[in-house]
C-alpha cells in the first residue's frame, strides 16, 4: 500500500510538555527530514493556548509497519507520556488540498 493515506493520531499526558520543550528542535529537523512521506502535522490543544495535549500527522507512501517506525523514531516520541493510534484514511475528493 505504498500510496495510502495514514492518520496518526497521539494523545499525550501532560508531562509530554516539558519533553516537547527539550526536544522540540530535534522534532522539528525530523519533521522536515521526513516531510516526503509526513504531509501533514501539528500539535493539538483543547482550545487556543490552552497546552498541548497531543499531535496529528497525515503520513503517506508508506504500508502500516513503516508508519509505526517514524513514529519511534521521532524524537517526541516518549511512550511514558504519549500514546498513538494509526488509522488508514483516504480523501473524499481527489484534489490538492491547501491549508
Amino acid at each position: 500500500m505504498p500510496n495510502a493515506y495514514w492518520v496518526v493520531l497521539f494523545e499525550d499526558e501532560p508531562e509530554m510538555n516539558d519533553h516537547r520543550r527539550k526536544h522540540r528542535d530535534a522534532h522539528m529537523g525530523f519533521l522536515r527530514a521526513n516531510e516526503n512521506r509526513i504531509k501533514i502535522a501539528g500539535g493539538m490543544r483543547p482550545m487556543p493556548g490552552a497546552p498541548y495535549c497531543g499531535d496529528m500527522w497525515i503520513v503517506r507512501g508508506c504500508d502500516f509497519e513503516d508508519v509505526v517506525d517514524i513514529v519511534q523514531k521521532d524524537p517526541y516520541y516518549n511512550p511514558q507520556y504519549r500514546r498513538f493510534r494509526i488509522f488508514s484514511w483516504g480523501k473524499s475528493l481527489d484534489k490538492p488540498v491547501t491549508l
